[in-house]
C-alpha cells in the first residue's frame, strides 16, 4: 500500500510530492521524482518476487530480503525497512545455527543491516554481534578466506559507525592486522585503500594525530598509485578525500603549509572531476573548498578563506535547487561557514544575513524530525544569537538563545551525550547574554545547570568531557566574580585549575590553554581578595603557558592575545606589590605583542589602546609625566578603552 501511495504521487502534475512518513512531511522535487521512481519500481519486484517464491533456498530469501531492505531505506520507509531487516537477521541468525559455514552469511546479513539508517541506535550492538559470528567462524574455519571475510565485516563496521571513534579504532586496527597477516593477493588494493582511510579518520577523532597521520599517509599512498594505474573518476575521488583527511591532520599538527597543500590537491582533483557536471563530484568539490577554507580561515587567512566559501555556498546553493536534503543540509554548513569568515573580517550584517539563511535552512530540515537536523539548527542558532548581540540586537539574540536551549533541552532528553553537551553549550552561550543586559541571577541559573550536566558528562572519564566541564566551571566562575562573589568564584576555578592540570599531562594545546584560562582567572579571583602573592604565583604560570603557546601552539595569533592578557594581569600584580620596574618590563613586553597584531582588526588595536593606557597610568604613578602623557595620547588615537585587569578571555 505505501509503494502505491508512492506511485500515484510521482504520476501527478505538482511540482512537489508531499507523502506522509512516521515522522511527519517529507518533500520531495520533481528532479528527484526518477530516481525516486527507479527505486520504487526495484522495491516492487523485490516485494513481488518475495511473494511468488516457492521453495526458495534459504540463502537466495536472505539475500532477497536484505536488497529489499536497503531499498525501503532509501525510500526513507522506516517501518517497512524495520520489519524486512528484522526478517533477514533473523532467517540469517537460524541459518548461522545449521552449520559453522553458514555462520559468514549471518554475519555478513547482521553488518550489511546494521548500516541502515532506520537501525541507527542499535548499530553498534549488531556490529559486535556481526563481528563477534564472524571471529567464531574464522577461528573455526581457519582458511585465509574466512579471514578476508573477517576483514570485510570489520571494514563496513568502521566506516558506518565513525560517530563511535574508539569502537572504529579497535575494529579497524584489528582489521590492519589482519591485512598485514593475510597473502597480499588475497585483499584488494581498493579494500587497503578504505580500511586505511577509515582508521586514520577514527585515530584523528581520538586526536592521537601521531599514529593517525602514519596511517593516513599510506592511505593516500594506496589512492595516488590506484589513480596512477586505472584512469576513472572513482580512483581521482578516494585519492582526494585521502588528501582532505590527511591535509586536516598535518593542520592539526601545526604542519600548516603541508595541511594546505594536501588540500589543494584535492580541491584540483574535484574541479576535475566537477566539469563532467555530477552532482556527486560536485559536492566533493563542495566539500573540499570548505575543508580548505576552514583551514584558511583558522591561519587568520581571511580574503583566500572567504572566496573558498563563496565558491562552495554557490556550488551547494546550485544542487540544493533539486530539494536533496543533504545538498540543503551542505549549503547551510558552507552558508555557516562564510558568515563566520564575514564575521571575523567585521562585516556583521553580511554575517547576520548568511547566517539567517542557514537557520532558515536547517528550520526546513528539523520539521522531518531528525535529530541530526535539529541539532545543527540548535548550534545555527546559537551562531546567529551571537552574531545578532554583537550588533546590538540582545533582544532578538536572547529570543534566538532561547529556541537554542528548548531545542537541546528536547534532545537532551533522549540521553545521547552530545545532545547533552549541545544544551551545556546552549545554558554557556545563553547565559553570557543575560549577564551582559544585567541579568544576572538568570545568567547564574544558566551557568550552573550547564555545570550540573557536565559533571554528568565528564563522570565517563573521556578527557573531551572534562574540558568542557573545565571551561563551565569557569564561566560559573567569572558570573560568581562579576557579581561580587568572590569565594564562591574561587571555588569554582580551583577546581577547573584542578581538572585541567590533570588534562595537561596528555600534553595537548587545548588543555593547556584551558589550564592557562584557569589559572588567570584564579590568580585575578585572589588579587581581587588580596593575596596578591598566591595571585602572582597563578599569573606566573600562566604566562610561561601562554609564552610557550604563543611559539609552539597552532593557533600564533590567539595565543599571543592571551599572553598579552596575562603579561597585563601579571604587570598590575607586581605593580601592586612595589615591584615597579618588573611591572613596567611585563606592561612593555605585552605592548610589544599587541603592536605586532595591530595590523589587522579593530579589536586588536583596541588590546592595544588598553595595554597603552595601562603603562601610562602606571608612568603616571611613578612620577613619569612627560612619558605617561606621549603614552597615553597613543593610546586616545587608537580607541577608548575599559581598565584591562579583569578575568575572561
Amino acid at each position: 500500500m505505501r509503494l502505491e501511495e508512492y506511485m500515484q504521487h510521482l504520476q501527478s502534475n505538482s511540482p512537489t510530492i508531499e507523502f506522509s512518513t512516521k515522522h511527519g512531511k517529507m518533500i520531495v522535487c520533481r528532479k528527484q521524482t526518477n530516481g525516486i521512481g527507479k527505486l520504487l519500481e526495484a522495491a516492487k519486484e523485490l516485494l513481488q518476487a518475495m511473494i511468488e517464491a516457492k521453495d526458495v533456498p534459504t540463502i537466495e530469501a536472505i539475500h532477497r530480503l536484505l536488497d529489499l531492505a536497503i531499498v525501503l531505506n532509501q525510500l526513507k520507509l522506516q517501518d517497512e525497512c524495520l520489519v524486512v531487516g528484522n526478517c533477514a537477521m533473523q532467517l540469517a541468525q537460524a541459518l548461522g545455527l545449521r552449520a559453522a559455514e553458514l555462520q559468514k552469511v549471518a554475519a555478513q546479513t547482521i553488518s550489511r543491516i546494521a548500516g541502515l539508517d532506520v537501525y541507527k541506535s542499535r548499530m553498534c550492538p549488531l556490529f559486535i554481534q556481526a563481528i563477534s559470528i564472524c571471529e567464531a567462524f574464522a577461528i573455526e574455519d581457519g582458511s585465509d578466506s574466512a579471514k578476508v571475510t573477517l576483514l570485510e565485516v570489520l571494514q563496513y563496521a568502521g566506516a558506518y559507525a565513525f560517530n563511535y571513534p574508539a569502537l572504529c579504532v579497535q575494529w579497524l586496527g584489528r582489521a590492519i592486522d589482519l591485512i598485514v597477516n593475510l597473502p597480499s593477493a588475497m585483499v584488494t588494493d581498493e579494500l587497503r585503500g578504505v580500511v586505511h582511510l577509515s582508521y586514520g579518520a577514527s585515530l584523528a577523532d581520538l586526536k592521537e594525530y601521531s599514529k593517525a597521520l602514519a596511517v593516513q599517509e599510506h592511505a593516500v599512498t594506496i589512492y595516488r598509485s590506484l589513480e596512477s594505474k586505472y584512469d576513472g573518476p572513482d580512483h581521482k575521488q578516494n585519492l582526494a578525500g585521502a588528501l582532505l583527511n590527511y591535509g586536516s591532520t598535518l593542520f592539526e599538527v601545526d604542519r600548516h603549509e603541508d595541511a594546505l597543500s594536501e588540500e589543494r590537491e584535492a580541491v584540483s582533483l574535484f574541479r576535475g572531476l566537477a566539469v563532467h557536471g555530477q552532482d556527486e563530484h560536485k559536492k566533493g568539490l563542495g566539500n573540499a573548498l570548505l575543508n580548505h577554507g576552514y583551514t584558511l580561515f583558522r591561519m587568520r587567512r581571511h580574503e583566500a578563506a572567504l572566496s573558498e566559501g563563496q565558491e562552495a555556498v554557490s556550488l551547494f546553493r546550485g544542487l540544493a535547487v533539486h530539494g536533496q536534503d543533504e545538498h540543503q543540509q551542505k549549503l547551510a554548513v558552507a552558508l555557516l561557514n562564510h558568515g563566520r569568515t564575514l564575521f571575523e573580517m567585521g562585516r556583521h550584517e553580511d554575517a547576520l544575513s548568511e547566517e539567517q539563511e542557514a537557520v532558515s535552512l536547517f528550520r526546513g530540515l528539523a520539521v522531518l524530525g531528525q535529530d541530526v537536523h535539529k541539532k545543527l539548527l540548535g548550534e545555527a542558532l546559537l551562531r546567529y544569537a551571537n552574531t545578532l548581540f554583537e550588533v546590538g540586537r540582545h533582544e532578538d539574540a536572547l529570543s534566538e538563545g532561547r529556541e537554542a536551549v528548548s531545542l537541546f533541552h528536547r534532545l537532551a532528553d533522549h540521553g545521547q551525550d552530545e545532545h547533552k553537551k549541545g544544551l551545556g553549550d546552549a545554558l554557556l552561550n545563553h547565559g553570557g547574554a543575560l549577564f551582559e543586559m544585567g541579568r544576572h541571577e538568570d545568567a547564574l541559573s544558566e551557568a550552573q545547570e550547564a555545570v550540573s550536566l557536565f559533571h554528568i558528562l565528564a563522570v565517563h572519564g573521556q578527557d573531551e568531557h572534562k574540558r568542557v566541564l573545565g571551561e563551565a566551571l569557569l564561566r560559573h566562575g567569572y558570573t560568581l566574580f562579576r557579581m561580587g562573589r568572590h569565594k564562591d568564584a574561587l571555588s569554582e576555578e580551583q577546581k577547573a585549575v584542578s581538572l585541567f592540570r590533570g588534562l595537561v599531562a596528555h600534553g595537548q594545546d587545548e588543555h593547556k590553554k584551558g589550564l592557562g584560562k584557569a589559572l588567570l582567572n584564579h590568580g585575578c579571583t585572589l588579587f581581587e581578595m588580596g593575596c596578591h602573592e598566591d595571585a602572582l604565583s597563578e599569573q606566573r604560570e600562566a604566562v610561561s603557558l601562554f609564552r610557550d603557546l604563543a611559539v609552539h601552539g597552532q593557533d600564533e595569533h590567539k595565543h599571543k592575545r592571551r599572553l598579552g592578557k596575562a603579561l597585563l594581569n601579571h604587570a598590575c600584580t607586581l605593580f601592586q606589590m612595589g615591584r615597579h620596574e618588573d611591572a613596567l618590563s611585563e606592561e612593555r613586553e605585552a605592548i610589544s605583542l599587541f603592536r605586532g597584531l595591530a595590523n589587522g582588526q579593530d579589536e586588536d588595536k583596541e588590546r592595544l589602546a588598553c595595554a597603552l593606557q595601562h603603562y601610562g597610568r602606571m608612568l603616571s604613578k611613578m612620577g613619569h609625566v612627560e612619558d605617561a602623557l606621549s603614552v597615553e595620547q597613543e593610546a586616545v588615537s587608537l580607541f577608548r578603552t575599559p581598565a584591562v585587569h579583569g578575568q575572561g578571555e
